[in-house]
């Protein structure tokens, strides 16, 4: 076979005519034009090159005349009929065919068909093929006719007519399977699953891909093979992600990567898995990262892939908005709106990323016009693409206060279709749950159904986050589930259901340690949850809800609302008392007027849960936007916003009810988006929250309890030094060295994070190469670095929240705090907000001498909080209490130190989600 012919382009049950190939793409096309109730036009492209042909392709052909035209061809030898196609176009073919010079003939289709595949005539692309095909048929060519029908398979499935590129599939996998039909075999199953995928059948399509992957390990020396298990496991990948199960979709794709990098394969094979990168970066909320996988994939593709360039540049669209470039996002979308106005599948690709842009600028009437001009396009579809124009359509109607019946419509076929037994599209189904939260009660939705619906969708979220383990993955998507938990919270407010409150911010929260934990020497049995346990009574639900959107579901009864219990489990009261004096869970939200509330929920050791809704004061609105967009905007709070601030988060009575001398234990679960303020610096008239209780922090409560067992479980009691990671250009180094030269047991200067098993306190001051947005993290300061480490029991991040060039999710000091937790710390102080160098230096400084005295970790700081305002009353609140405890309470008997680490292989742990 001449290699003239190019793969670019191809990645992205009708009985089979084995004699007549030509008769079965008629036949094909003939249903499939009957199915789609679409007129003769689709037979142009196949047929132009006849007479007759192009009286179908202008729209004049009758179905008579296209069956009479289909006998014709059908009654002569397949060879003839297509010499006499192509003869009645070029000279150059008449004189092969006259000569007998069918391998010529077959080359010239070869060529002809990939010059038609690039210039944008895939009809006529295929009908080359058909005719090559039947040519190596005539010749006895196995390879030649493997190949064709290879190429036929994709292209038809690349130009949506996905029933014809199933039977070519099909009849490869016909064939008998050995080393020389290993790599078509192969293929055939990627695309089987690729056309699985467009119907959403996930499952299925995962089957095939497993099947082109076992095909490939068996004869994986053999040409091509390599890169076809590249791609199927590139489409398995993708399969996953659609899914919702976006941790097994990553482990595949790194298989994909090593493989690529492997072994040799074509370069379009290397910029399939960058566009596949950029795929699943942008669905974990890695925007920079996903944008410079689809613009390594955009220059690879260059020159060799135009379909899969359109589709690394379509998704630079959602990178920009992403980034905050919505200008640069929405320009690039209309310019591929016009490049691509005449194709209506990648214009629809292209609307519903222009939409989404559009929605993030609140821009309700562009959103609203770019899904109409989308509508001719998906009204009548399931397709993924389809489901996610009917959601934003329902939002759009509701966001602009139409008949929320018409909003309605679409979210049930969003449900029926996404929650379908052989779709399972849980993310589709979550969503499409959320917006049935916002449908008027009870025109539209009665109050249990609705009850059912939340429930529902807050399993939903739990089932996606608990799929998880990377902690990268898990922190940026809270983001999309975030509006799930607050209206969850929010309603359990509303009915006064304290418990059931705690128990939905946990469910966003808790499981952010225990799964870290998972695969640590520390923790080497805590299990990972079993999401699929539930998805089978969420997607019934969906199912239910969906019927009665419809108008056909029979009375429920109230026990139907107990399918699906409050995901999590409600922590025992004496765990609760073992925690501190006061705990606090906070969550935040923001109205359909851009005004702020807060769901505070208070407990005392030995009481009950009590919950207290509050709105905020213009100037607490202002504050939380400049806190939630400028990380350095905390520095511009100012003296009576602190007090503003406590009477909005911290309200109860309880919290502030300790002295200067008999401080309350305040342990505090902030929302995410709060985690950068100083509490202590908080206010209640002139008294400081650090003036009567000792604070620390956590991620959530069943973290908390989680240290805590663990804590107690340690049985060693190995001492050692205190080592230290120090920044000299830093201003305090000298206070922070001289206060470190005083520890215990000595201290010493590491450069990098080895074996620290037998130290007994780690200090990091700085953690960028460079100061400001500019800089990067040292390798070592890394959230994955300390948590593979092997840590003392204490650790101080003394950091800036701005000192490195991302401050969110898994680089900034809380996230940092984290992974110092899993590397083996009992207790981490570590930075919140622009905490400046000299004022935290002082307070890090004092509260080393405080801790090798013998003073409770979280009190030492208070302590030496309180000490450094007095004596330098000109410095900020997060100069003097950006330095937080976070974790259990540690405290070092005075006189030694002691870095007790657990026994790996005698404790137990147990997850609790």
């Amino acid at each position: 076979m001449a290699d003239v012919k190019s793969d670019a382009g191809c990645e992205a049950g009708v009985p089979h005519c084995r004699d007549k190939p030509l008769t079965m793409e008629l036949i094909h096309l003939r249903r499939e034009a009957e199915y789609h109730g679409s007129g003769w036009w689709r037979f142009g492209h196949l047929m132009m090159m006849t007479p007759a042909g192009t009286r179908c392709f202008d729209g004049a052909m009758t179905a008579d005349e296209f069956d009479a035209l289909a006998a014709r061809l059908c009654a002569d030898s397949a060879t003839a009929a297509l010499s006499n196609v192509l003869t009645a176009l070029l000279p150059e073919a008449r004189a092969l065919y006259n000569a007998g010079d069918l391998v010529g003939l077959a080359n010239l289709c070869t060529s002809l068909s990939e010059r038609a595949w690039t210039g944008h005539a895939p009809g006529l692309a295929i009908r080359l093929l058909i005719a090559e095909r039947a040519i190596a048929r005539e010749l006895g060519d196995r390879h030649r006719e493997t190949e064709a029908i290879r190429f036929l398979a994709a292209r038809n499935r690349l130009s949506t007519r996905f029933r014809i590129a199933e039977a070519w599939n099909q009849r490869l996998l016909r064939t008998e399977l050995d080393e020389d039909t290993a790599f078509a075999h192969a293929t055939a199953w990627r695309e089987l699953a690729a056309i699985r995928e467009v119907a959403a059948a996930y499952q299925e399509g995962i089957r095939y891909c497993e099947a082109a992957v076992e095909i490939c390990e068996r004869h994986i020396r053999q040409p091509g093979v390599a890169s076809a298990q590249v791609k199927a496991l590139l489409q398995k990948s993708v399969l996953h992600r659609l899914s919702g199960n976006l941790e097994t979709a990553r482990t595949t794709l790194l298989t994909a990567r090593r493989l690529a990098d492997t072994a040799e394969v074509e370069p379009l094979v290397r910029g399939l898995v960058s566009l596949r990168e950029g795929g699943l970066d942008l669905v974990a909320g890695g925007a920079k990262e996903a944008m410079r996988s689809y613009r390594r994939a955009e220059q690879e593709f260059l020159g060799i892939s135009e379909n899969n360039r359109f589709i690394a540049r379509v998704r630079q669209v959602t990178c920009l908005s992403r980034l905050d470039q919505a200008g640069d996002a929405v320009a690039l979308a209309k310019q591929l709106a016009t490049d691509y106005a005449a194709d209506g599948y990648r214009l629809g690709q292209v609307l519903i990323e222009m939409t989404e842009v559009q929605q993030t600028l609140a821009d309700l009437t562009e959103v609203r016009s770019t899904l109409e001009r989308a509508r001719p396009l998906y009204e009548r579809s399931s397709t993924l693409e389809a489901l996610r124009w009917r959601l934003h359509l329902a939002r759009s109607i509701l966001d602009l206060g139409e008949p929320a019946e018409q909003a309605a419509v679409q979210l049930e076929q969003v449900l029926t279709t996404a929650a379908d037994p052989a779709r399972a599209d849980l993310t589709r189904t979550m969503l499409a749950l959320f917006q049935v939260l916002r449908l008027p009660e009870p025109a539209l939705v009665r109050p249990t159904t609705r009850v059912l619906a939340l429930r529902a969708a807050l399993a939903a979220a739990d089932a996606q986050r608990t799929s998880l383990l990377d902690s990268d993955l898990r922190s940026n998507l809270h983001a999309q589930r975030e509006s799930i938990y607050a209206h969850a919270v929010l309603s359990f407010a509303e009915r006064g259901d304290s418990e059931a409150v705690v128990r939905a911010i946990e469910v966003g929260r808790a499981d952010l340690l225990n799964q870290l934990l998972i695969g640590t020497p520390v923790a080497p049995e805590v299990p990972r949850p079993t999401a699929a346990d539930s998805l089978p009574a969420i997607f019934a639900a969906a199912r239910r809800v969906a019927a009665e959107l419809r108008g056909d579901s029979p009375d429920a009864s109230p026990a139907e609302t107990d399918l699906l219990p409050i995901p999590g489990i409600t922590i025992a009261a004496d765990d609760l008392d073992r925690l501190a004096d006061v705990l606090v869970t906070m969550q935040i939200w923001a109205d359909p007027d851009e005004q702020w509330h807060v769901i505070g929920s208070t407990r005392y050791s030995g009481g009950k849960w009590q919950v207290d809704v509050r709105h905020a004061t213009p100037a607490i609105n202002r504050i939380i936007r400049r806190l939630l967009t400028d990380t350095a905007a905390g520095d511009s709070i100012r003296g009576s916003e602190w007090e503003d601030l406590g009477r909005f988060l911290l309200a109860d009575d309880g919290i502030w009810a300790g002295s200067v001398d008999d401080p309350k234990s305040v342990v505090i679960c902030p929302d995410p988006r709060l985690w950068q303020l100083p509490y202590g610096a908080i206010r209640r008239g002139p008294t400081f929250l650090a003036d009567v209780a000792s604070v620390r922090l956590t991620p959530s409560l069943r973290t908390l309890l989680l240290l805590h067992n663990r804590q107690e479980a340690r049985t060693d009691d190995p001492r050692g030094p205190g080592v230290s990671m120090l920044d000299d250009g830093l201003p305090g180094h000298n206070d922070e060295l001289a206060a470190l030269d005083k520890w215990p047991n000595g201290h010493q200067r590491i450069t990098d994070l080895g074996d620290l098993s037998a130290a007994s306190l780690l200090y990091v001051s700085g953690f960028g190469e460079g100061p400001g947005a500019a800089g990067t993290l040292r390798a070592d300061v890394t959230l994955g670095r300390l948590a593979t480490a092997s840590l003392p029991r204490l650790v101080i991040l003394n950091g800036c929240w701005t000192g490195t060039a991302v401050s969110r999710y898994g680089t900034e000091p809380m996230s940092l705090a984290i992974g110092a937790l899993r590397g083996g710390s009992d207790c981490v102080i570590a930075g919140t907000g622009q905490i400046g160098s000299v004022g935290s230096a002082m307070v890090a400084s004092l509260c080393l001498g405080h801790i090798a005295a013998g003073v409770p970790v979280s009190n030492a700081v208070r302590q030496a909080q309180r000490e450094v305002r007095h004596r330098h009353p000109e410095l900020t609140p997060f100069e003097w209490a950006g330095l937080t405890t976070i974790g259990p309470e540690l405290q070092i008997p005075s006189g030694s130190v002691h870095s007790t680490h657990a026994n790996a292989g005698e404790q137990r742990l147990t997850s609790y989600l």
